[in-house]
């Protein structure tokens, strides 16, 4: 009995582990999927002090603050356990659903709330399958005299639960952060972020870990509907409970095509590696993968 329940800590364990570490290395994937320079607020140009008034009314007329999005994605991946040796490849197929409002205030604030759910179902590996169930809640301030750079802080919630209704997850964080988009011309633009994700509660607590990021993205657009972004992400965790502290890499590039303006088709490859003061849990990745995704905006 005892060697059984061992067993299954042990499982449970591993099953939450890569849970996360999906999650968390899809989360630079994720970045780029909303990255859209021009969607929310307006760029400076050289022509601002000319038009005065009006560039300022224009954006507001056109402002869209609530959107809804789903989509698909297929990834082959060269380490489906996230483990230092002898990794085993999979296919990792996963769908997702979310909603997201960003009402301006007033001034240069918004408030932002979101909520998504996505799946994750691995093909040779049917016992790392999980869902996640993520929701934030928090406000953004746009600094236009510092060329609008962003200022955000919220609070998530995130789930992540076992195909059998299982928990594997659960993680309560205050996050702060800044971004910004440089416009070097119509199609030629950086995106860069700095984020620091505070563990303020959850289970287990083993699995809990404060998060510091940058990640920076630069992107090309070739023609009104194919872009090319490069990209890179750095993690640092540092886990609560048990001294473990992680660097985490992961950067790529991705293939964008929009044949409308709802409607993105994807391709991307990526590399990820972690280094850990706990060998065990150093890794590397490659990964290789397409999606398709659909948002409306209203």
């Amino acid at each position: 009995m005892l060697t059984i329940m061992h067993g299954s800590v042990v499982l449970a364990q591993s099953s939450a582990n890569v849970a996360r570490n999906t999650r968390d290395t899809l989360s630079a994937l994720n970045r780029i999927e909303s990255f859209s320079p021009n969607a929310q607020f307006a760029t400076s140009s050289p022509a601002d002090p000319d038009l005065g008034e009006q560039l300022l009314l224009t954006p507001a007329q056109q402002y869209r603050p609530f959107s809804f999005g789903t989509g698909y994605s297929t990834t082959w991946t060269s380490n489906a356990f996230y483990t230092p040796s002898s990794p085993s490849s999979d296919v990792l197929m996963s769908a997702f659903a979310e909603a997201i409002a960003l009402p301006h205030l007033g001034a240069n604030y918004f408030l932002e709330g979101s909520a998504n759910l996505t799946g994750y179902r691995y093909f040779r590996n049917p016992v790392l399958d999980f869902n996640s169930l993520e929701a934030t809640a928090g406000f953004l301030k746009i600094f236009r005299e510092f060329h609008d750079v962003g200022l955000y802080a919220r609070y998530e919630f995130t789930y992540l639960f076992a195909t059998d209704g299982g928990d594997l997850l659960t993680e309560h964080s205050l996050v702060t952060g800044l971004r910004k988009t440089f416009q070097f011309s119509r199609a030629n633009s950086l995106f860069v972020a700095a984020e620091a994700d505070f563990a303020v509660g959850g289970d287990p607590g083993y699995a809990l870990a404060n998060n510091y990021s940058v990640f920076a993205a630069h992107q090309l657009e070739w023609s009104r509907s194919f872009q090319t972004s490069l990209f890179y992400q750095a993690n640092v965790y540092d886990f609560l409970d048990n001294g473990r502290a992680d660097l985490r890499n992961s950067g790529g590039l991705n293939f964008g095509f929009k044949p409308v303006n709802w409607l993105t088709i994807s391709a991307t490859t990526w590399l990820g590696w972690n280094a850990s003061n706990q060998s065990e849990y150093n890794y590397f990745v490659a990964n290789l993968g397409g999606s398709i995704n659909a948002s409306i905006n209203f």
